[in-house]
């Protein structure tokens, strides 16, 4: 029975940040920097850049379908990263479904950096990239900006403290998972 519980019984362990109430970032052009471009995640940009990995392109436009948030930085052939956010007008972060206390926040989630481009400093640019288009055109309060990584993801939880988010808490996630008959998430959420 131990064997076949640890299919479907699986727990994580989440650090959690909240933007710095007093962040500043000003970025005279968020569009282009240094040949690369700073989008807005659309059907049309999807199509064009994940037509070959079918799983990222159906939950992007899943993902549009929930009014979730997305940018990603391009150059002229490829991605480089993309970062998705739940907000007011969509529902949680998908990992975070039990979660009520956070749907009047931005969490941020689901964000990944090209493997080519990986360990250059992109994922920190880009959550500040993002986090100013969150503030500037979303009017979001910089308190009310969030983002969560996995514990042991050591290189995303120092990039996101680089970028100008404090430390809030954790989340401790257990899950029972037998599709399509039972998913349930029971998630502890320890701030401070």
């Amino acid at each position: 029975m131990k064997k076949l519980m640890g299919k479907f019984l699986y727990s994580r362990q989440y650090q959690v940040y909240k933007l710095n109430g007093n962040w500043f970032f000003d970025s005279i052009n968020n569009k282009e920097e240094n040949g690369f471009k700073y989008l807005k995640i659309t059907p049309i940009n999807i199509d064009t850049f994940f037509s070959r990995d079918k799983y990222l392109s159906k939950t992007f436009h899943k993902f549009l379908k929930k009014k979730y948030i997305g940018y990603f930085l391009i150059n002229d052939y490829e991605w480089i990263n993309y970062i998705w956010c739940a907000n007011p007008f969509s529902p949680p972060p998908v990992h975070l479904t039990s979660l009520k206390d956070i749907r009047n926040l931005y969490w941020i989630f689901f964000c990944r950096t090209n493997e080519v481009y990986q360990n250059k400093g992109f994922y920190s640019r880009c959550l500040q990239l993002f986090c100013n288009q969150l503030i500037r055109t979303y009017n979001a309060n910089p308190d009310n900006i969030f983002i969560d990584a996995e514990s042991s993801s050591i290189s995303a939880n120092k990039a996101i403290i680089n970028s100008g988010f404090i430390r809030y808490g954790e989340i401790n996630l257990t899950r029972i998972h037998i599709l399509p008959f039972i998913d349930i998430k029971k998630i502890n959420w320890i701030t401070g």
